[in-house]
């Protein structure tokens, strides 16, 4: 444990070296800081993560550990300290996921020791630690080491999932995971040798617990496990195990244990345990609300039999149908993964009313390669006939896949040219093959005869020179419409790249037309955002419309906003008027990819600094009004959206913003944008009233104290005004937050 204090407080000490170095006339830049802490604890997470697991197999590896009751004792404590810090950093996070994945992103790393660990919207693998390493230096040197032995030994325990429930500060619930744990480090034995699993309690009494065996007479270490948590006699579980393995319910989920927590008659009396291994339900799922369908409990089964029981290969090929990072891998896994969903197919296909399993895995295939990266599929050559030959470096889908699985590829990969073709119409007059339009009518599900109109509707945006219609595209607004996410995808995710630069703020403003129409926005708000935080030190013309788009989706009130230039600050005074289940689905979103949207953030903050010390080389290209354009346009999208992301950031925000020694208000062009750096201010106190809670009183007590202050930065009546109006909506905001309690 030292040896992570050690760690954290070095970390802390470079990036304030980073961050502030010996130029004390640098300012406060809380926004850039505060967003840095929050990366700073996500890396603390990361290496609290690294500890658990290796702890964990350290103690699962040593077999003389359990004989010595002091080291015993002591690796428990070194355990529940770990996880409490855990705790203590994210509150809400209470279940870490130990997950076998076995196609490695890390060359240095075999396929038998993939594995990932995920703690809420934190995961931890090989190449993570490499790129925490490349950062910080060599004294993260060994993670790599600890998390590398740690995936060895769940390996060589064929451990291919292990789920953890950390438990309160209970005693109660911290000796049951403390049984747990003993029980689990002599399963192995216990299994090898025939007999009960043994151990003694720190006063001395001794426990003996028998392997429970399934329905199909094999030791199983849930049920075990399920034993001693709720220290159960014999005859209770096997009565228990008999009856669900009689009943119809095994056949609706993946185990006798998981159909054992089903029971509404067993709900309240028995504990799950706070550890669960190689449960195939955390194979498909990163969390307990997840609801396993019986497509996918009777894809599972099947597919651990069709392999031999191999729980490693077993994983493999369900990741090949539920994995849930399609959008990250390269050519290589793709192939893969694409020979292991076929060999499952073809299995599946012996199989007596076989239909409902194939659809099932038909359809998640095709959802997932619905996310893969256009590159991705540029670098497979598809060919029915084995007797072509691939050309230069693509990898060869030939036709050994399925041939359902087959057709769906040749699709993707027909898409992505129609796609090609379809962007050239900006500059060129391009002619459609009849694979184009088969494939543009299975994409988005209309008839030859519609896809060949949407086309030539598509055209006729553009004139002779390749410049954009508006008028053309407004007419044509009533039947794009009917068309949804596929032709907003396209509009937004493509063409945003390829139309003149002239046209490409009309453009854009153009799309608000079609966003008002949309009867699923999710879809929308997952591309755009998406879109924003793929590369998080980069910064796009385009970022500003994106979240423009994302505050009219989350909105009732679109109609009223399609033709404006920016978002008007009166959509704060909203309520009402916000669809809940989008803007909840767009905070979870928001909250999934926090590292990204605080590194976005950042970005942007550091860019408009740049811009306002206007005598910086570096500084960026694009105008300062358009850095304090975006800053104002993600105040205001997070103040409408919420979630514990949206929060920090508006909260940084008022710090920064309600400080008059903060940074921007002294640079080189700062006295001249006063009145705007306050518009901001005003924005992000609105939206902190929104979203705050009683902790962020204290921070708008604070701005109230520095009226006087902010009053004289730019010495006009015009400023004082200003700052007299934020003090009157630091008190609305501060009768919000009291409110809502």
């Amino acid at each position: 444990m030292d040896y992570i204090k050690n760690i954290l407080d070095e970390e802390a000490a470079e990036l304030f070296s980073k961050l502030h170095g010996i130029d004390f006339n640098y300012g406060k830049d809380r926004i850039s800081d505060s967003l840095e802490d929050e990366i700073k604890r996500e890396n603390k997470r990361r290496i609290l993560l690294v500890e658990v697991v290796h702890v964990l197999s350290a103690y699962l590896l040593d077999v003389n550990q359990p004989k010595e009751h002091k080291i015993e004792n002591d690796t428990f404590y070194h355990f529940a300290e770990t996880l409490e810090q855990l705790v203590e950093i994210s509150p809400k996070k209470r279940t870490i996921l130990i997950r076998y994945r076995g196609l490695p992103n890390d060359p240095n790393v075999p396929d038998k020791d993939d594995y990932e660990v995920i703690y809420g919207n934190t995961i931890i693998d090989s190449v993570i630690v490499s790129e925490m390493i490349k950062r910080f230096g060599h004294r993260m040197a060994p993670l790599s080491d600890q998390l590398s032995r740690a995936f060895r030994v769940f390996s060589s325990h064929n451990i291919y999932t292990l789920y953890i429930k950390i438990p309160t500060a209970s005693a109660k619930q911290k000796e049951r995971l403390y049984d747990v744990l003993r029980a689990l480090s002599r399963y192995k034995t216990a299994v090898e040798t025939n007999s009960p699993i043994v151990f003694s309690k720190e006063e001395g009494r001794k426990l003996s617990f028998p392997l429970v065996l399934n329905e199909s007479g094999v030791p199983d270490e849930n049920l075990t496990l399920l034993a001693v948590a709720n220290n159960l006699k014999p005859q209770t579980i096997k009565l228990l195990v008999g009856k669900i393995g009689k009943s119809s319910l095994k056949d609706r989920y993946m185990s006798i244990y998981n159909a054992i927590f089903s029971m509404k008659k067993l709900k309240g009396k028995l504990v799950r345990p706070p550890i669960e291994v190689n449960n195939v339900i955390w194979l498909m799922s990163d969390h307990e609300k997840e609801i396993i369908s019986q497509g996918k409990s009777e894809v599972a089964r099947f597919t651990i039999e069709s392999v031999g029981g191999s729980p490693q290969m077993a994983a493999k090929v369900l990741k090949s149908v539920y994995g849930n990072d399609y959008e990250k891998i390269d050519s290589k896994n793709l192939d893969e993964r694409l020979r292991l969903s076929s060999n499952l197919l073809n299995s599946v296909e012996k199989t007596p009313g076989c239909q409902r399993m194939e659809n099932e895995i038909l359809e998640n295939i095709e959802t997932r390669l619905e996310q893969v990266q256009e590159k991705v599929f540029d670098d497979l050559f598809v060919q029915k006939d084995t007797g072509e030959v691939a050309s230069g470096k693509k990898l060869a889908v030939f036709g050994r896949l399925h041939e359902k699985l087959l057709d769906t590829v040749t699709f993707f990969k027909n898409r992505i040219d129609t796609k090609k073709k379809m962007r050239e119409i900006v500059h060129r007059p391009i002619n459609f093959s009849p694979i184009d339009f088969r494939t543009l009518a299975k994409d988005f599900n209309i008839s030859i005869e519609e896809a060949k109109n949407l086309t030539d509707m598509l055209k006729e945006c553009f004139d002779e020179h390749g410049r954009f219609r508006r008028g053309t595209f407004k007419k044509a607004m009533l039947e794009f419409s009917r068309y949804e996410r596929k032709i907003f995808e396209f509009l937004w995710h493509y063409l945003k790249d390829y139309i003149h630069q002239e046209d490409r703020t009309v453009y854009l403003n153009s799309l608000q037309l079609l966003i008002a129409k949309m009867q699923k926005p999710k879809l929308a708000i997952k591309i755009l955002i998406s879109d924003f935080c793929q590369n998080p030190k980069t910064i796009n013309y385009s970022d500003s419309k994106a979240l423009m788009l994302c505050s009219i989706l989350i909105g009732k009130y679109s109609k009223g906003l399609i033709d404006l230039e920016i978002t008007p600050e009166d959509v704060l005074k909203v309520s009402a008027g916000l669809d809940k289940g989008v803007a909840n689905y767009t905070a979870w979103r928001i909250d999934k990819n926090q590292y990204s949207f605080f590194e976005k953030m950042q970005t942007i903050h550091q860019n408009l600094d740049k811009r306002l010390d206007s005598g910086r080389k570096e500084a960026p290209s694009m105008p300062l009004p358009f850095f304090i354009s975006l800053e104002r346009e993600a105040f205001i999208f997070f103040s409408l959206v919420g979630g514990t992301s949206a929060h920090s950031i508006l909260r940084s925000a008022v710090k920064e913003y309600g400080d008059p020694d903060s940074v921007i208000y002294h640079r080189k062009q700062s006295k001249n944008n006063i009145g705007i750096l306050l518009k901001n201010l005003r924005i992000a106190i609105r939206g902190l009233g929104r979203v705050g809670g009683p902790g962020d009183l204290s921070t708008l007590y604070e701005v109230c104290g520095n009226e006087d202050r902010l009053s004289a930065i730019g010495k006009t009546n015009r400023n004082k005004l200003q700052v007299n109006q934020i003090m009157n909506l630091i008190e609305e905001s501060k009768q919000q937050i009291i409110q809502r309690g």
